[in-house]
């Protein structure tokens, strides 16, 4: 702590402050109108972004509601998606069980093929997370559908 003091009180250190200071100053006032603009874009996007995914749904569950073939396809697409979750999770479950085995011994191939295991299984879990969404999203419209009204969904 008595070093800082010392520091401190030494004028090279006051000046080095004051050019860092300076040139802080200096590219701040030329980065504030990139990252202006860079956010007024992302803000624009994100909005179109946001009104497609509300067109697209309310189309979605447009054609739900008013074609029966629409209807079927969406339930055979949320069985497919709902398959698909289980199948990668439990190819997940047996490829960590797979490293935890193989973490018996302690040589080089073995943890080489630890690592690849773990990372196979990270990917694996993250697949069935990706297709439990579009179940869920899949499900929601149908849902929808349903609470809207129609005469051939039951």
């Amino acid at each position: 702590m008595e070093e800082f003091f010392v520091q401190i009180s030494q004028p090279v250190w006051w000046i080095s402050v004051i050019v860092v200071g300076i040139l802080v100053n200096l590219v701040s006032a030329y980065l504030k109108e990139k990252m202006d603009r860079t956010m007024a874009s992302t803000s624009m996007w994100w909005r179109n972004r946001s009104a497609r995914r509300v067109k697209a749904w309310a189309e979605l569950v447009s054609k739900i509601r008013l074609d029966e073939k629409e209807y079927r396809r969406a339930l055979r697409k949320q069985d497919e998606h709902r398959f698909h979750t289980m199948a990668f999770a439990t190819f997940g479950i047996f490829t960590v069980i797979s490293a935890t085995v193989m973490r018996g011994e302690e040589t080089m191939i073995n943890q080489v093929i630890t690592i690849i295991l773990f990372f196979m299984s990270t990917l694996l879990f993250g697949v069935a997370h990706i297709e439990f969404s579009g179940a869920k999203r899949i499900s929601d419209a149908i849902k929808q559908a349903e609470k809207e009204g129609s005469e051939h969904i039951p």
